[in-house]
């Protein structure tokens, strides 16, 4: 009685080793769980928000973003300043998020490209070249006249204020009316501000471009005759 007890335990015991292996083996044979290789629209539009929300952060690393936008695959980022290690940086950082080649640029539309000349007046318009943007507001707004960085007609009457950390590097490139000319109290100035950031990437706003004036002279937007 004593050897058939024993013969029944090791068969049970054999039993239970042989169900614990086929189980061993069909969890090693399953398929473990695959991330979606394209994240979902909530997740994408997560994503944009959170590298927008890190624009200062990336300024402090010298990457300055442009614009971020929902892509059918990705979060496509514009950087100011594309260089290949800036590029990499981002993607590294922020998986789930393609850098586009082109640096970014503002984007503007001026409804009004010329204005009517001004050059009668008893104010003396001041230089404001490689001035330094708010500076040069501000020089503009004491000498009783107005100023613009974006379209003709805008009339800003606050001293300028940077829109991000790229602009803080901004200088003024070219103004009309030119320095020295004699002009009305509340005659409007446009600047045009650039600065170029590592990588020869050039960064630049203002009212004299041709968006703004219509045309490819600088100072050519019907307040200059010699513009």
């Amino acid at each position: 009685m004593r050897v058939a007890l024993v013969i029944l335990a090791a068969a049970l015991a054999a039993l239970a080793a042989a169900v614990v292996y086929t189980r061993a083996e069909d969890d090693a044979q399953a398929p473990a769980p695959r991330a979606s290789a394209t994240p979902g629209y909530e997740q994408r539009a997560q994503l944009a928000e959170r590298i927008s929300r890190s624009r200062t952060q990336l300024a402090g690393v010298g990457v300055y973003l442009g614009r971020t936008e929902l892509g059918a695959s990705c979060v496509r980022v514009s950087l100011i300043n594309p260089t290949p290690p800036n590029t990499a940086y981002v993607e590294r950082r922020f998986p789930g998020a393609c850098v586009d080649g082109p640096p970014a640029q503002p984007e503007k539309t001026c409804r009004e490209t010329a204005r009517g000349l001004t050059l009668d007046g008893d104010v003396n318009v001041p230089e404001l070249i490689d001035l330094p943007v708010p500076e040069a507001s501000q020089r503009v707004l004491a000498s009783e006249l107005v100023y613009t960085t974006a379209c003709l007609g805008d009339e800003e009457t606050e001293p300028w204020a940077p829109a991000g950390a790229p602009d803080t590097l901004l200088r003024v490139v070219a103004q009309c009316p030119r320095p020295g000319e004699r002009v009305r109290a509340g005659t409007e100035v446009a600047l045009q501000a650039a600065v170029v950031l590592p990588g020869d990437f050039r960064h630049q706003v203002g009212a004299l471009d041709e968006a703004a004036t219509g045309t490819a002279s600088p100072c050519g937007d019907g307040r200059n005759p010699r513009g």
